[in-house]
């Protein structure tokens, strides 16, 4: 094979350039973002159906959907909340399902149910595209909202460039609401011509839908028949409702008639101004790194559509995130790079230095090829693997390029140097690669969002190594037998810098170090079990933190108010939350959005949002502060401030988002039963020492209960149709449909003034009584036979798989323990309810379970590779037992630079198991080679460690050098990675170096006995 290689190696160099080639416009090509994209197949259904109280959402469209949907294989799990007047469904899907055919599935099923819905319901929306990417959030601010107001159209047509923009998927107004046309019949207008609201209905109706006439025929021509329609809003307010008296009494005769504007759902707050949001999203799977350049234009341009009053500025960017994560990756990669070079210098020739330093690029550029076919793009993720992969690549490299120069000079021509020295130790680089993949390989299996937020680690590194193994195996010898053919002189060349220390290093390792480990053998060999459990045992004192927070300046305060609670009071509260934190001395700035809250950006949302809820942003001044300093400050003396809302600080997590320590599920079909028992747990987890935060999606509300004596109203002819029609009417109107003259469109809201804007006036809403036996009808109004009263109930009632249920989100302290309290509540519960548990404390067993498990996979395939390598079953579980040794300076590391063990702390762990393995795998097969060439056993082993102690302190050095950077300068989410790795490696070569001469000894001394 290597004859063959040499001798077509003019063609091997084409290949290289064309893999190169590819590389590099793969590189081009490949979207880049911040994080990886994490696709969790969800889909919202959304029911609007006003004034209907939650009870009666629930009975009436809630559960009819959620007894159809929960047939449906491929739906994991149904969430529901009905509220007032609302419904939302959340449906989970299975990531195994056909998701078209599903969604397809789920249309079908919703639309026949809507048959069954009251007639009142007004919209069923479907949503399949939940997660979003959000690239950029403008704020469009002025001094009052009015202003706003006034360029709705211009922020409408900046919205509208934004989407014609190639990679935008759409746009997120917030702030901005929108327009009814409004038809307010007047009571006293209406009486004056004696006309009934129903009357109003059916003009309006046969205006905006006409009805179709057929067609004509005409000259052997079939014409269609059309009415001619209004023309523009002053046609539609002469529409005719009725002749009275010879005189057609029109539309704009009965009713006031006016373009309002909708109530808004979310106002925002920015510095003493009134802003509207525009939040930009784009498509799947794009750079998005390429949406800078047209989106800065974009906002350029808008500049010319607003008035002077009105300023437009950049509130969020995602391409400036990922220009500084790329800016500190990059940094982090060329100092690796130069720390890899530097060491190659100082322990190899120029020549050879340069030649395995030429492997890094070509292998990082060849290992690009593969990732967009397994749906990975690049981030900081998959470019940290590229990072830990440098130090990993060069290893071959360096094994061969020092071996075949040990063969040169031993006397081998430039073909036999070549041939025989990536012979020797071809089988060995072919199983350290293997066992590279093998211990990456498995982490892609793990499951959920951290699997897929993790996947590109492994992937962007096992196709970097692999990729520096062909470049091993194939460039580094065809190179090397070039060079040497070239050489007019046989002359030895140039060692490294640091050669003589590395000779001296070789001749003490092999001549004292060795020799004492295989005359004292038990000693040596209970000294390092000793060493090993004791960094084994600081595993305890080790912090466990899933994913840190990362190094943001942003703090997001979710805040709800009591339910019921007004928009515009909500509003003044957040503003008021602004204000606390502006007086400290470390926040730059704040911003705060009522409502809705914020557009899906810095990983914060509310679920269920209301006029009560809303988020605050504070920006803090890193220089003074940092962002957990910052919660651990602050966060009891806000909620001390306003103790009467409920708020939660959070900071962005490098990584998933993170859900409450501890969550509860507390389920159940008695209502008030569920209340009661959901209030007592409330009362004594907020009692608890334990408890630092406790929230739950039970809340109560004002509702305004009405009653309506049913023998009264049948006493004076009226069915309860036309009552609670004409209270609707009253209270939210009803929607007619769409006004469109060509330049306008909005849809019609028709409504019935009762005099009242802040409530229902029973005595104002009057219907006409036949029931007498005068010809003339009577006047009756609703409070006659309507009563309300005021109470007080629950604001939402949630489903779980259509139970009803309450959930807990709990942080703790590290005072206590809340397992005491949820165990007295369970014990207590009525039959029929239940009280599940989950949370980060749950997740985080679950993953330490699941990597358990990986690893064990890990450790299977480590063993069966090195069976077959030494056709033996012993020596592989020898060379296992330096995994151990990794471990323990793994965690020795974790605890002396004090970083948590924390997601991609324990990835780093389990990846050790392929890395360090490798030098116990060298050191191994050269004893066996000598075992031939030498009479003594003890020469085998000292001469293997002359031989072999360069390459494994060169190969050692260059993995350290690699993540120590990242170490030094990089992000938090990936020091723990770099500390588990770099220490791993460091001790467990150390210890390696010493144990396992003298355990493979004893091993062969069993063998022998046997």
């Amino acid at each position: 094979m290597m004859k063959t290689l040499l001798k077509y190696r003019k063609i091997l160099w084409i290949l290289i350039l064309l893999l190169v080639s590819v590389g590099i416009f793969t590189y081009v090509q490949l979207p880049k973002r911040d994080i990886p994209e994490i696709t969790q197949p969800l889909a919202s259904i959304q029911v609007i159906y006003p004034g209907a109280a939650p009870e009666s959402m629930e009975k009436a469209i809630t559960t009819p959907l959620e007894e159809e949907l929960l047939t449906i294989d491929g739906i994991d799990e149904i969430q529901s909340a009905s509220l007032n007047g609302f419904v939302n469904l959340t449906l989970v899907l299975s990531g195994e399902a056909d998701t078209s055919q599903l969604y397809q599935n789920i249309n079908q099923r919703v639309s026949a149910v809507r048959t069954s819905f009251p007639d009142e319901v007004r919209a069923v929306n479907i949503s399949t595209d939940l997660i979003q990417s959000n690239v950029e959030t403008f704020h469009i601010a002025a001094d009052d909202y009015k202003t706003l107001l006034d360029n709705r159209e211009a922020i409408h047509q900046f919205a509208d460039s934004l989407t014609e923009i190639s990679g935008v998927k759409s746009t997120d107004i917030r702030g901005l609401p929108g327009e009814t046309l409004s038809v307010q019949i007047e009571p006293d207008l209406l009486a004056r011509y004696q006309l009934q609201p129903n009357q109003v209905i059916e003009a309006i109706s046969q205006t905006i839908q006409p009805t179709p006439l057929g067609t004509d025929q005409l000259d052997d021509t079939i014409r269609t028949l059309t009415l001619t329609s209004y023309q523009d809003l002053d046609d539609f307010k002469a529409t005719v409702i009725a002749n009275t008296n010879g005189q057609n009494v029109t539309l704009e005769d009965v009713a006031s008639i006016d373009v309002v504007t909708d109530t808004p759902s979310s106002l925002i707050h920015e510095d003493g101004q009134a802003v509207v949001s525009v939040t930009v999203q784009a498509d799947d799977g794009i750079n998005i790194l390429n949406l800078e350049t047209p989106l800065t234009k974009a906002k350029q341009a808008a500049d010319a559509l607003f008035s002077d009053d009105i300023t437009i500025s950049s509130y969020f960017s995602q391409t400036t995130i990922i220009d500084d994560v790329y800016s500190s990756l990059l940094q982090s990669l060329i100092i690796s790079l130069i720390a890899v070079l530097v060491i190659m210098v100082l322990g190899l020739p120029i020549t050879s230095a340069i030649l395995v330093a030429l492997a890094i690029p070509l292998s990082i550029i060849i290992g690009l090829i593969p990732l967009p076919y397994t749906g990975v793009d690049l981030n900081q993720i998959s470019v940290i693997g590229m990072i830990v992969a440098i130090g990993i690549l060069v290893d071959d490299a360096i094994v061969v390029n020092d071996n075949i120069e040990r063969r040169f000079l031993l006397g081998d021509s430039a073909r036999e140097g070549v041939i025989n020295g990536v012979k020797e130790v071809r089988v060995s680089i072919i199983t350290s690669t293997l066992l590279i993949v093998f211990s990456f390989i498995p982490l892609t299996f793990l499951s959920g969002s951290n699997g897929d937020f993790i996947r590109g680690l492994p992937l962007a590194l096992v196709f970097t190594v692999l990729a520096s193994t062909f470049l091993a195996l194939s460039f580094m010898p065809a190179f090397r037998y070039q060079e040497q053919k070239l050489r007019t002189k046989k002359k030895q060349r140039r060692s490294g810098l640091l050669n003589p220390i590395f000779e001296k290093l070789s001749n003490v390792y092999a001549d004292k170090i060795v020799p004492f480990s295989l005359k004292r053998p038990v000693l040596t060999i209970v000294s390092g079990l000793v060493i090993m459990i004791s960094f084994l045992s600081l595993i305890l004192l080790v912090p466990i933190e899933f994913f840190p927070a990362a190094e943001r300046e942003e703090v997001t305060i979710t805040a709800t108010l009591p339910a019921g609670t007004p928009l515009e009071e909500t509003q003044e509260t957040l503003i008021a939350i602004e204000d606390y934190f502006k007086e400290t001395n470390v926040v730059r700035e704040t911003v705060s959005y009522a409502g809705e809250g914020l557009p899906g950006i810095f990983g914060a949302s509310i679920p269920n949002s209301g006029t009560n809820t809303g988020h605050v942003v504070v920006r803090i001044d890193q220089d003074k502060t940092k962002v957990l300093d910052f919660i651990d400050t602050y966060e009891e003396d806000v909620r001390d401030t306003f103790p009467n809302v409920t708020m939660q600080l959070d900071t962005i997590v490098s990584g998933p988002p993170a859900s409450a320590d501890v969550s509860l599920t507390l389920t159940g079909e008695d209502l008030s039963e569920l209340l009661r028992i959901s209030e007592d747990l409330n009362e004594k987890l907020q009692a608890s020492d334990a408890v630092s935060f406790v929230s739950s999606n039970s809340q109560t509300k004002p509702f305004t209960e009405v009653t309506i004596d049913e023998d009264a109203m049948l006493a004076y002819g009226f069915t309860e149709t036309q009552v609670t029609g004409l209270m609707q009417l009253a209270s939210i109107g009803a929607p007619l449909g769409i006004f469109d003259d060509g330049n306008m469109r909005l849809p019609i809201n028709l409504s019935y003034n009762d005099f009242d804007p802040t409530g229902l006036a029973l005595d104002n809403l009057e219907l006409a009584s036949f029931s007498g036996d005068s010809p003339m009808p009577t006047i009756v109004s609703l409070d006659q036979f309507v009563e309300k009263t005021n109470v007080e109930q629950v604001n939402a009632i949630n489903h779980l798989n259509g139970d009803r249920f309450i959930s807990f989100d709990i942080f703790t302290t590290d005072d206590g323990d809340v397992s005491a309290i949820i165990e007295a509540v369970r014990s207590e519960l009525p039959d029929g309810f239940s009280l599940a548990e989950s949370g980060e404390q749950d997740t985080q067993t679950e993953f330490f379970l699941e990597v358990g498990k990986l690893f064990l996979v890990v450790l299977f395939l480590i063993y069966t590779t090195l069976a077959i390598q030494f056709n033996s079953l012993t020596t592989p579980i020898l060379i296992s037992f330096t995994i151990l040794l990794a471990l323990s300076g793994a965690v020795v590391g974790l605890f002396i630079s004090g970083e948590p063990l924390s997601f991609l702390g324990v990835l780093g762990i389990v990846a050790l198991s392929g890395v360090i393995v490798r030098n116990a795998i060298l050191l191994i097969e050269f004893i066996e080679q000598n075992r031939d060439n030498y009479k003594s056993l003890t020469d085998a082993f000292i001469e293997a460690g002359r031989l072999r102690l360069k390459p494994i302190l060169l190969t050692t050095l260059t993995s350290m050098a690699a993540l120590i950077p990242v170490i030094i300068t990089g992000d938090v989410l990936f020091k723990p990675l770099a500390v588990a790795i770099v220490y791993g490696i460091f001790f467990a070569t150390l210890l390696t170096l010493v144990l396992i001469p003298p355990l493979y000894l004893a091993l062969l001394k069993l063998r022998k006995e046997a």
